[in-house]
């Protein structure tokens, strides 16, 4: 029974994060008087990555430390919402590669601190002012949501927040190198889920998409 109660799957985990940042957005949440959109989206460079994204995906061996009971669990692409409906624009922005590895510890009981679920993402764009568009548009969109983390990655753009979602936290950090954009989501508990292993995975990750 604790198995069914805590154990978020993968993608309802992802989409509590994501659904409260798109109707904060549509409340008007990411916009101020001048109407200007939290984070703005800086000047365009002409870098490209020299490796596949998928190359900086996390490994069963990166999160193990986190708990030894961790497992990789397959992960489904959801479907997108579309643009029309607030949803994000893929094919205006150029997105050519999108890779996943999920991962998650089946038995909550037995590691109260540890992670329950770890998701890594990576997604490769034409060129980097779609990728820029990109982390722009989904760092808007949970902005509103959580707490804003401060942290340093080897990275041309970084953001990370806390999150609270009922009694789960969710440590939600992306990253942009180059026309390469790096998503990381590590969900536990609530009051067991602080932001330093969820800043050190993303810079394993951000470390090797270069």
């Amino acid at each position: 029974m604790i198995r069914e109660v805590l154990v978020p799957d993968p993608w309802r985990s992802l989409a509590i994060v994501l659904v409260m940042g798109l109707l904060g957005s549509l409340g008007g949440m990411l916009t101020g008087p001048s109407s200007e959109p939290l984070f703005r989206t800086p000047p365009a460079s002409d870098s490209r990555l020299r490796e596949t994204p998928q190359t900086a995906l996390l490994k069963l061996e990166d999160v193990l430390p986190l708990s030894a009971s961790l497992e990789i669990r397959p992960v489904e692409d959801p479907p997108d919402v579309p643009p029309e409906e607030g949803g994000p624009n893929y094919q205006e922005w150029g997105r050519a590669e999108r890779h996943r590895a999920a991962f998650w510890r089946p038995d909550v009981s037995a590691e109260l601190g540890a992670p329950i679920e770890v998701h890594s993402e990576t997604t490769l764009y034409k060129d980097a002012a779609g990728a820029q568009r990109a982390f722009t548009y989904w760092t808007n969109r949970v902005a509103p949501t959580g707490s804003a983390v401060a942290l340093s990655l080897p990275a041309d753009q970084a953001a990370a927040f806390t999150v609270e979602a009922g009694p789960f936290t969710h440590q939600w950090v992306q990253f942009r190198q180059a026309n390469g954009v790096g998503f990381l989501l590590v969900t536990g508990l609530a009051g067991h889920t602080p932001p330093e292993p969820a800043a050190d995975l993303a810079k394993t990750m951000a470390e090797r998409m270069r």
